[in-house]
């Protein structure tokens, strides 16, 4: 127990009463919810803790927001169950002034987090688009055009006919954007044949954006309008992160990456 000022009850109870709203329709049950309610008491209270001595009312926004940046940890936890609840209390620390935006991205990005498995074959497709040219696409991903040789001998011997030329071939920016239907072709290429485009795919693509693995962006005349007939797609991870992600589904990310 610990007291808590006057301007601070009025911002439990917003917190309680968004924790229960928020977890609601997300949670498996009436214990799981009180637990993740119960973590976000806690964390408030952590945070009244360290600003009670000087709180003077200013900062009031500065704490909804904070808690607003919780909240979506904490869904990011339930979504992809990544960890149980009395863990994700354990790892977490409510020190604000010293975490700032770049190094929760690094974290978010560093996690070794449970995704689905079509999530993880979307993120490795949209790091391998980015890695190599749309020309070589029909070389590395359609099974009928590679014949008897191996998808290895065929990188291999572009590979050959690359450095024999003399050419200098570097590999496209992280940052830029990739077509849906070419994530599409390469996801299914990559996870199988026999996979049917369903919602579900469009879910994991909503997952990684919320969770700023990926990132909408808008038409390529840069108008910063978004195009919902034909979206496109930013790889927004860490090379090291891909690999990690490729390493744990035994998947050979380099067999498909040129150079």
């Amino acid at each position: 127990q610990q007291d808590i000022l006057p301007s601070s009850i009025s911002q439990l109870h917003i917190i309680i009463e968004l924790a229960l709203q928020i977890f609601y329709t997300v949670t498996n049950d009436l214990v799981e919810l009180k637990d993740m309610t119960t973590m976000c008491i806690k964390d408030f209270l952590r945070s009244n803790t360290k600003k009670q001595a000087d709180d003077d009312g200013t900062n009031n926004d500065y704490r909804m927001l904070y808690q607003k940046e919780f909240f979506m940890q904490v869904l990011n936890s339930v979504y992809t169950r990544s960890m149980s609840i009395p863990k994700f209390l354990d790892t977490h620390t409510a020190d604000e002034e010293t975490t700032d935006n770049s190094s929760k991205m690094s974290n978010i990005n560093n996690n070794a987090r449970d995704l689905p498995l079509s999530a993880k074959f979307l993120l490795i497709a949209i790091y391998l688009a980015t890695q190599n040219p749309i020309k070589y696409d029909l070389m590395l991903y359609d099974k009928q055009s590679q014949g008897k040789k191996s998808r290895r001998a065929k990188i291999m011997y572009k590979r050959t006919q690359l450095e024999s030329s003399k050419i200098e071939y570097l590999p496209l920016s992280s940052n830029k954007p990739i077509s849906l239907n070419r994530l599409l072709a390469i996801h299914c290429s990559l996870q199988g044949d026999s996979l049917p485009l369903t919602t579900q795919i469009y879910t994991q693509l909503s997952l990684l954006t919320s969770m700023r693995l990926i990132e909408l962006v808008g038409s390529s005349n840069e108008t910063g309008i978004i195009n919902l007939n034909e979206p496109k797609y930013r790889c927004t991870s860490s090379s090291d992160y891909i690999r990690r992600l490729a390493a744990s589904i035994d998947f050979k990310i380099d067999d498909l990456i040129l150079v």
